[in-house]
This record gives structure tokens, sequence and C-alpha cells, in this order.
């Protein structure tokens, strides 16, 4: 039996404002607004869909978690003048203790990403196929 939850973003927006607090850099305006925007509704990473990736890998539940989090990040986008006008990616560093397994959960999500990325260039070629007399 397949298992899927609802994972929830932050809605719509995030904003932070911060103001320069030396002259050190006189490129900086008088305030900078940074906006996060997420996806609205995002279906989690299971470990039967895990185990269809990557079959040989078992991950541990904070593993899969880890893999969630790194997809999460990876869907949202930064909106960094406030206008929509320049949008840039979401980064985030996994950081432990050593041998908790930091190199497995980022193959594991390099292989979502993979398949997630295969999926999407089937499903638009048979789009193509079935639009071509």
């Amino acid at each position: 039996t397949t298992t899927t939850a609802a994972m929830t973003a932050p809605t719509p927006t995030t904003s932070a404002t911060a103001a320069p607090t030396t002259d050190a850099n006189p490129s900086l305006e008088n305030k900078t607004t940074i906006t996060t925007t997420a996806p609205q509704k995002k279906q989690w990473i299971s470990q039967d869909q895990m185990k269809d990736i990557c079959p040989q890998v078992t991950l541990a539940d904070y593993q899969l978690i880890g893999v969630n989090w790194l997809a999460l990040l990876h869907e949202m986008k930064v909106d960094v003048d406030g206008k929509g006008k320049t949008e840039t990616n979401v980064n985030g560093i996994l950081a432990d203790v050593m041998g908790l397994g930091k190199t497995v959960q980022t193959i594991a999500f390099l292989a979502w990403l993979h398949s997630k990325h295969n999926a999407s260039a089937a499903a638009a070629a048979a789009a193509v196929e079935k639009e071509t007399p």
C-alpha cells in the first residue's frame, strides 16, 4: 500500500527587510526586500517512490525527511527585488554529525530529480506525438 501525505509549504509569500548597518557597502540602498515564494501543495517523496528510483538503497526516516527538504527547497524561488523581475533559487545545506548519511540523501535527491525530469520529458514527448498528424 502506498501512502501519500500532502506537504504544505508556507502560504504565498514571506518577506524580510534588511537595512545595512554600516557604510561598508555604499552600493546598497537604504533597504533590501527579499520575498520567498514556495509551492502551495506538494506530495511527499515516499519510501516506495525511493525504492522504485533507487532499488538498492533504503533510507532511514530522518534521511527521507532530508530528501524531502531538499526537494522542497528545489521548488522554492526567491524574488530578490520584490517586483518579480529578479528571481533565484533557494539553497540549503545538509549539516549534521558525521555518519548520518548526508551523501546518500544527496544521491537519493539527485536520483529523484533525474527520474522526475525523465517523467516530464516522456510526458512532453507523448503530448507532441499526440498532436502530430
